[in-house]
């Protein structure tokens, strides 16, 4: 009697169990689908598999492409490996607990023109990805790592008033005490910018030599910081 009792709970728990692993991906697709990003609903549909492992046809303004995911926990934190192919590339792991959201091993490749969404400058090129990781956690970014790299191209400002062609550039993510640090440069090693978020503050410096790779600048010396501001971002 006993043993019958533990093969009917057995059945009871494997039931709905069996029935979540094999829930059609279709479930999960209305919840991420219409999600305002950059003022443009993102689209999804087709959607094949599994909600743990599965995919769909994505849409946003003039990209498109395909989407999968497998769900993976990493340790005793749940996440999900994703991969966006199209005209937008990314792969990497996201995973998120308790006040804490962790990317790692992000990499891809992003089309500059997708700038245009978010601000007044436009840009041709692309800009590649690599080894992208970071940790959100009780309001703080840490264990951040990785790099970015613009292609170059035409770049344009102001309505068009303003232009240039900019010349292959570097962008390292560089961890800090508390905080996190994004450092530009030029292929000759010249500092361009440099962004921190510390705490919840975010400050930025934008260095001279910066407006002589676009040929505005009238003279100084490279190293001079001709721009700078900092305010709380949460």
């Amino acid at each position: 009697m006993i043993r019958t009792r533990w093969l009917v709970l057995a059945f009871v728990l494997a039931l709905p169990l069996a029935l979540v692993l094999r829930a059609p991906a279709s479930l999960l697709v209305p919840a991420f689908s219409g999600v305002a990003l950059a003022g443009a609903p993102l689209v999804c549909g087709g959607a094949h598999g599994t909600v743990w492992d599965g995919g769909c046809r994505w849409h946003w303004r003039d990209y498109q492409g395909d989407l999968s995911w497998q769900l993976d926990a990493h340790g005793l934190m749940p996440g999900v490996a994703v991969d966006l192919s199209g005209g937008v590339q990314l792969q990497g792991w996201l995973g998120a607990g308790p006040g804490t959201v962790v990317v790692q091993g992000l990499d891809g490749r992003l089309p500059a023109a997708l700038l245009e969404q978010m601000s007044p400058a436009s840009a041709e090129g692309s800009l590649n990805v690599s080894s992208v990781s970071l940790r959100w956690q009780t309001e703080r970014l840490s264990d951040v790592a990785g790099s970015l790299r613009y292609s170059g191209g035409a770049v344009s400002w102001n309505n068009g008033r303003g232009e240039a062609t900019v010349p292959p550039l570097d962008a390292v993510l560089e961890p800090l005490a508390d905080g996190a640090a994004l450092v530009v440069t030029d292929d000759s090693g010249n500092l361009l910018m440099r962004g921190e978020v510390i705490s919840n503050s975010g400050s930025l410096k934008v260095f001279r030599a910066w407006p002589q790779l676009l040929g505005v600048s009238r003279g100084g010396e490279p190293a001079d910081v001709v721009f700078q501001t900092s305010r709380p971002l949460w």
